[in-house]
């Protein structure tokens, strides 16, 4: 006959067989977060050392010079890892969407007599659509032998946002001080939809701040776009013209040299360069700012930041030098 010590003992064991297994799976394989940042980091470190190949032995391909490397630099350096941060950030907000769904099955369950454990594993056969998965996770858990508990936490672990922090912690705490869960989930279930109402409401007031930035951008884009295509190039024919009337009118050569014209083809292209690097350096933080407005996060602005630099750079570099 086992003793409830024992009992305890072979719960923990079986809990601790559960984590080596979690962490078994994440490092079975390197994570995916890992290998975009690498990827990122390479792809970058790759373009600026080209960059710094062609400055240092003063080659160029076609119209592209050692500049053009650095900029490409930066859009490597943010895609991969952007990408991958705002799919993850799409993947938990949609977990935390069909949380409160989650909760009140559960709690309905609970009030038909079944455990918290059974009511997961219940719940694994419906569909909850990303959350399904991490369901099915915790009903094997559990099938194992691990507990309820358990299994909710090694889900917090995997999933670490603070709606679902707060929300296991809640429901650990009302599972392990006994009494009636189901009316503690179904109260977290109404908390959890009046939260996500909450979010939307944000998430539509910040759209109209998301559309200003872009407008804005576009506008300063297509200003020095105009200057670039169309008066910079007439600035410089004019002041050439008129460099060579005034030297074919002087009488000496320091006279022609005093009436030459200030500005240069190696000045206009050091203008043009400031442009670029202003739009670049304004589209970087636009995006950055979205992120912030939008997610929270400035890591979420990363997406942001790729679009509006790679829009810079066509418009600025490729579409002024083919044109």
């Amino acid at each position: 006959m086992s003793t409830p010590t024992a009992r305890g003992s072979q719960t923990d064991i079986v809990a601790l067989e559960a984590r080596f297994r979690e962490n078994q799976r994440k490092s079975g394989g390197i994570s995916t977060r890992w290998v975009m940042l690498g990827l990122s980091i390479g792809l970058a470190g790759a373009f600026m050392m080209l960059s710094l190949f062609m400055f240092t032995n003063h080659i160029t391909f076609g119209i592209l010079n050692f500049q053009d490397p650095v900029i490409i630099a930066a859009i490597a350096g943010m895609a991969p890892y952007g990408f991958w941060i705002e799919r993850e950030i799409q993947r938990r907000k949609s977990i935390e969407e069909r949380l409160p769904e989650f909760l009140r099955d559960i709690a309905e369950s609970g009030r038909f007599g079944m455990t918290l454990a059974a009511a997961i594993q219940s719940a694994a056969k419906g569909r909850y659509g990303t959350l399904t998965d991490e369901i099915r996770k915790m009903a094997d858990q559990i099938a194992w032998g691990v507990s309820a508990v358990e299994a909710l936490r090694l889900f917090q672990e995997r999933n670490p946002t603070p709606l679902i922090n707060r929300v296991v912690g809640i429901v650990i705490k009302a599972a392990s001080a006994g009494g009636n869960v189901s009316d503690v989930l179904t109260l977290v279930s109404q908390d959890l939809r009046e939260n996500t109402f909450a979010q939307e409401e944000r998430k539509n007031e910040m759209l109209t701040y998301l559309v200003v930035i872009y407008i804005a951008f576009l506008v300063f884009l297509a200003t020095v776009v105009i200057l670039n295509a169309i008066f910079i190039p007439q600035i410089e024919s004019f002041v050439a013209a008129q460099s060579a009337a005034q030297a074919a009118n002087s009488n000496t050569a320091a006279d022609a040299a005093a009436g030459s014209s200030a500005i240069t083809a190696a000045d206009v292209e050091e203008i043009k360069f400031i442009y670029l690097a202003a739009a670049i350096v304004h589209g970087l933080g636009d995006g950055f700012v979205v992120g912030m407005l939008t997610k929270g996060r400035l890591s979420a602005g990363m997406m942001h930041s790729v679009v509006l630099v790679l829009s810079a750079y066509a418009a600025l570099r490729l579409l002024v030098l083919i044109v």
